[in-house]
Parts: C-alpha cells; structure tokens; sequence
C-alpha cells in the first residue's frame, strides 16, 4: 500500500509496507534520514530508528533520489506526489496461476473485488505489484476511469470514458463503478497508461512501464488502447 510522506516540507509517495524492490528509509534520533540497504529490524535498534517508508531500491519513472530531497545516506528513489493521501488513488495488480487471471484493483477498498467478482479468496491471488495513482476526484482535464465486469468472461477491465468504455459495452462488459480519473494529456511525472487483452484466456490487464508491458506480450497479450495518463 502507498504512503505519503512529508520530507523537507514537500509530500512523497513511498509504500507502506515492504515490497519486492523496496527498501526501508529511516530516520534517526538526530533527525538524519538513510536508505537501508539491508532491514535490519523494522524500527530500528532501541526504538532509535524509525521507518518512515520504503523507497524504491532502482529508478523508475517519475521517481526522484531520495539523496536529493533530504540529504539521506545510501541510494533509494521515491515518487513526488503532486496530491496528498486523500486525493489519490492507487492500483494495484494481483495474479492468480490457477485461474491464470490478472487482476487490477483500487487501493485499498478496491481489494475486495477480487472476492466480489472474480467468487475466490484473496489469497489465491497473489500480489505483483503497484501500477499507479489516479485522481480521486475529478480536476481539470481528466476522465472517469471506469472498472467494467464481464459475467460471461468472469473478467474485469478497466476502461476510461470515451471510446475504450464505448467499445468495452459493445463486447458487453458492464460498467460497475469509477476507480478514479485519468489526465487525456501528459503531464509532469505521469506515463500512459495502456490496456491489454488476451483473446484466449479472456484477460485484461494493464501496463505503465516497458517491463510490465514486455511481460504482458511475451504472455500473449496485445495492447488495445491508451486510457489515459496517470501518476507513475
């Protein structure tokens, strides 16, 4: 799950919790920030050290050095976050082998989806990774993003209002809900956000960066369409 984190006066996004990828940014009884390269101990030795997120351990896009917002020592990247933890929502993505399914869901009320319409548990699917931020509410030049369920397929999608919700209906999908809202221009530290379908397995998914979008292909899946730009 994201978190928002105040450093130096300005609101980055880290996660919560420990991802694959992530490393703990703590600080210490003097204030000074470091990226632990190694956990040792989730708030530190004698409750000197507290973990105030878990920052990236690579660079992706959109991310700043951690070093080059509050002086920390070691390498760790993290997300400036243009709204506060009120004002976004995140999306996550989970898989299950089994079904050979994916699933996107809306952090973290979305979660229940998984048993709501897909009829397994959660632990069946297991969780790949965060996708990105949406606006919760609507602002200037964005659109609806719309989470749309086929009974028949058993299969949710998402879909932004326009063109892709439109052909979405015509294959019979439903809409069920608004997840957030999606920029239909670029704007700083946002990427496209595409979608992505497998015609066997009647799957869709979708994908921010190139190695999400390299692993759908080499899957079998074929892109179809851009819904929007979005916070990554």
């Amino acid at each position: 799950m994201a978190q928002v984190v105040t450093l130096n006066g300005k609101r980055y996004t880290g996660c919560r919790h420990r991802e694959l990828d992530t490393l703990p940014l703590v600080r210490g009884a003097e204030g000074k920030y470091e990226v632990q390269q190694a956990v040792r101990g989730a708030s530190g030795v004698g409750g000197e050290r507290d973990v105030v997120c878990y920052v990236y351990a690579k660079p992706r896009p959109g991310c700043v050095a951690v070093a080059e917002v509050c002086d920390a020592e070691g390498d760790g990247w993290i997300l400036p976050s243009c709204e506060d933890s009120q004002g976004t929502v995140f999306l996550k993505e989970y898989y299950s082998p089994g079904r050979r399914d994916h699933a996107v869901v809306a952090a973290p009320h979305g979660e229940g989806d998984l048993l709501m319409f897909l009829g397994d548990t959660k632990h069946q699917y297991h969780y790949l990774h965060l996708i990105c931020g949406l606006e919760r509410a609507k602002q200037p030049g964005t659109v609806p993003l719309y989470r749309m369920w086929h009974g028949g397929f058993m299969d949710t999608r998402l879909a932004s209002e326009g063109p892709s919700a439109e052909k979405a209906l015509t294959y019979h999908y439903r809409r069920v809900r608004v997840e957030g809202y999606v920029f239909l221009q670029h704007i700083p530290h946002t990427r496209p956000l595409r979608s992505f379908h497998h015609s066997g397995r009647k799957d869709s998914a979708v994908a921010v960066t190139d190695e999400q979008q390299q692993a759908l292909i080499a899957d079998g899946f074929v892109e179809i369409g851009t819904e929007g730009y979005v916070y990554a």
